[in-house]
């Protein structure tokens, strides 16, 4: 991959936080910022070799050139890049750099949060680093996940309260549904990089990057020294299981989504179920009274102009009484036989 001078020669904005307590903001350049974090490199042919750290990945971090970066965490030899969305980071045995995105004070308050205290635990600076960094990210996606539930409460509030779903609820629901898609897969991502790193003990010995640097030696076999990836994986594995946990809370945030959603389309089925049923006994009731106008029309309205019928005493009475029976009774006979024939339900309540 090719780098152009214009490209090195970017200022990007780094929050630094180092092994003896010290932190700030600066501005740097990749090129000196890769300067920079190889002097404290060790280059030594005579342990594995994860390779060394190059300008193309500083240049995957920089969020001018590459905005929606790949979730990783890489191994290089003597640094750890951290990548995963918005907190994207290079660690070494003496300094944490953060790449600052745009809008990052929650982020960086989370990652220089007690860093006074470093210096007073037992565990390594990188081991402080990795963990405040896994940290931050889970503070990030625990608030966007908790935003997403309150969003799904509110809508799922709605859709109970109607039968009908508006033209807004259904564009929120859609609207939704993408958004859980989009952290589902986010997490996904997330948890296969932590597996990557769990399930790989060389890498996880080779995160110890201040033992490494300080001796060495010790890995130059690191198959029978389970101690040096124990921290490590332990580390790993307590945000492993949170990572899965908010999978599974989105995963519950989908189905219930879909649940309601279901429910709603088999309400809107029955009321158009309901209105089908309605507009055929309205059908039938028309047609009868369309065939007793039809009787009327024939008759006139008094038979006056009927002089066969005219003589005949009750005619008229007879007439109205059979036509005003025919009515409901052609209904009432031709709704059963509809029912019996299951072409519509029995109940349209």
């Amino acid at each position: 991959m090719k780098i152009s001078t214009t490209e090195l020669s970017n200022r990007i904005s780094v929050y630094n936080i180092f092994s003896d307590g010290k932190s700030g903001m600066e501005e740097i350049s990749m090129k000196d910022l890769y300067d920079s974090i190889n002097i404290d490199t060790i280059d030594d042919d005579d342990i594995q070799d994860y390779g060394k750290l190059h300008l193309r990945d500083l240049k995957r971090l920089d969020y001018s050139i590459n905005p929606s970066e790949d979730t990783a965490i890489s191994v290089r030899k003597h640094v750890v890049i951290f990548s995963i969305d918005n907190t994207r980071a290079i660690i070494t045995a003496n300094r944490l750099v953060f790449i600052v995105p745009d809008g990052a004070d929650s982020i960086i308050g989370e990652i220089g949060k007690d860093i006074d205290d470093w210096a007073e635990l037992d565990s390594s600076f990188e081991y402080n680093a990795y963990e405040r960094l896994l940290t931050a990210t889970k503070y990030l996606d625990k608030n966007q996940l908790e935003l997403l539930e309150k969003k799904s409460d509110d809508i799922l509030k709605q859709i109970k309260r109607t039968n009908i779903m508006s033209v807004k609820t259904q564009d929120d629901i859609k609207n939704l549904k993408n958004e859980i898609s989009s952290i589902l897969k986010h997490f996904g991502h997330i948890v296969d990089v932590l597996n990557d790193v769990y399930e790989d003990d060389e890498k996880q010995a080779f995160m110890n990057l201040t033992l490494l640097k300080n001796n060495y030696i010790l890995f130059k076999n690191v198959d029978d020294k389970p101690e040096l990836h124990e921290g490590i994986s332990n580390l790993i594995e307590v945000f492993l299981i949170d990572y899965n946990n908010y999978v599974s809370r989105a995963e519950n945030l989908e189905i219930k989504i879909k649940g309601e959603e279901d429910l709603m389309m088999i309400k809107l089925d029955t009321v158009r179920n309901q209105l089908m049923i309605i507009n055929t006994v309205i059908s039938i009731i028309a047609c009868t009274v369309g065939f007793s106008s039809y009787v009327a029309s024939i008759f006139g309205m008094n038979l006056d102009n009927t002089k066969y019928l005219q003589p005949v005493p009750g005619v008229f009475n007879g007439v109205v009484i059979s036509t005003m029976i025919f009515m409901p009774l052609v209904t009432i006979i031709s709704v059963f036989c509809l029912t019996k024939l299951k072409y519509i339900s029995g109940n349209i309540r």
